[in-house]
């Protein structure tokens, strides 16, 4: 089947999210993607909007560490302030060289911004591997 197909259906998953996420105001749901950028790369305009929306409408954002290139797209989104996005960027830089040969983790490990509404207090949760993920 052609690219055409595809498409076709890619928009009608669009569609369908696009609604259930204007009409579902009573049960939880979970939406995950890497970047802003995953969600604007689709080739519709009205398209890409409809993604935005998703993020635009959450409760709760939450994010790790990203490229400063991100954060445009981003706050075109949610409001963030300069400090939020300066931390948000500072957590995916690589981990610092350890001349001893140690194992330093990288900066961003396991930190998450949660960004709820603006009513709401923001949270920065730190997640700790456990002993099983250390191997």
């Amino acid at each position: 089947m052609g690219s055409g197909g595809h498409c076709a259906r890619g928009r009608a998953w669009l569609t369908g999210w696009d609604a259930l996420t204007r009409l579902n105001r009573s049960v939880g749901q979970v939406m995950i993607s890497h970047t802003m950028s995953d969600l604007l790369a689709l080739p519709a305009e009205d398209d890409r909007m409809k993604a935005r929306g998703f993020v635009e409408r959450s409760g709760m954002v939450i994010c790790g560490g990203l490229p400063a290139s991100e954060m445009p797209l981003l706050t075109a989104a949610i409001p963030l302030t300069r400090q939020e996005q300066q931390k948000l960027i500072s957590w995916q830089d690589p981990p610092v060289w350890d001349s001893r040969g140690g194992d330093v983790e990288p900066p961003g490990r396991g930190k998450f911004r949660l960004v709820p509404d603006r009513e709401s207090p923001d949270l920065d949760p730190r997640i700790r591997r456990g002993p099983a993920d250390q191997r």
